[in-house]
């Protein structure tokens, strides 16, 4: 089995009130970062897992600013995902993968930094980049004017794992119920990525404290709740679960 190194980046990051989004919490407001996850395959291919925030998400039209409004970005200079693997020596153009888990945009907008790369979308993002719905969450005018163009693998982990270099160090698995073709991938059987299949953690066993606006707010909510339950049982058979949204300690994972 390979033994590649896995990577963590905060590109960014957004406040929210917990009381707002869940039952019984108190007054806090919670920091969420806008995790991206860089794996190194021993041979040298290199896998990007999101891509985080990008500057100016507020100008995305009216849509964009409603975002802000609600989910408001922050991120400082230094904080894209382009200048951070740049001062720990990796230039962009080696990005061989960038997998999108959806197409949320605290999660593409960093594209712009990787046109050279090949972009790993589900099936369903497809259905979404081509007839958006205001409900999906997704800012068009986030993307590169190059992107239609750009080099795409179209998978469906819906119908099983989808072994992306071929052997089994990094699997595209389906996580759905928050956005239209959520994904996440399982790199050397180990870590999960998991993408906003939770909000963090240690939230995952309070999916029926969250309240119903936040609820109606994802894709489909039956197939969440099926997702949690997925998700603790990797857990219980010693997978770690990496969310977008917290906080990691160390920049090496793996």
């Amino acid at each position: 089995m390979p033994s590649g190194e896995l990577r963590y980046y905060a590109c960014g990051y957004t406040t929210h009130q917990m009381k707002q989004l869940m039952h019984g919490r108190p007054r806090e407001r919670r920091v969420f970062p806008a995790g991206v996850f860089l794996y190194c395959h021993p041979d040298g291919r290199t896998v990007l897992f999101d891509t985080g925030y990008g500057p100016a998400t507020w100008r995305a039209g009216v849509a964009g600013f409603l975002y802000t409004l609600l989910l408001p970005p922050r991120i400082r200079p230094g904080q894209s995902i382009a200048a951070q693997l740049l001062a720990d020596g990796i230039p962009v153009e080696s990005i061989d993968f960038v997998v999108l888990s959806h197409l949320h945009p605290d999660h593409l907008g960093g594209v712009r930094y990787f046109p050279q790369a090949t972009f790993v979308l589900s099936e369903a993002m497809l259905e979404t980049l081509a007839n958006a719905k205001l409900t999906e969450g997704f800012l068009p005018q986030l993307l590169p004017h190059w992107f239609p163009a750009a080099a795409k693998l179209v998978v469906d982990p819906g119908q099983g794992e989808v072994d992306l270099l071929g052997d089994g160090s990094y699997r595209l698995v389906d996580l759905p119920g928050h956005a239209k073709g959520h994904m996440g991938a399982l790199v050397e059987e180990q870590a999960l990525l998991a993408g906003d299949a939770s909000w963090g953690e240690d939230l995952m066993g309070s999916v029926q404290q969250i309240k119903a606006l936040p609820r109606a707010i994802n894709h489909r909510w039956n197939d969440y709740e099926q997702t949690i339950r997925r998700l603790q049982q990797w857990k219980a058979n010693g997978v770690k679960l990496y969310f977008s949204h917290d906080h990691q300690d160390h920049k090496k994972l793996l």
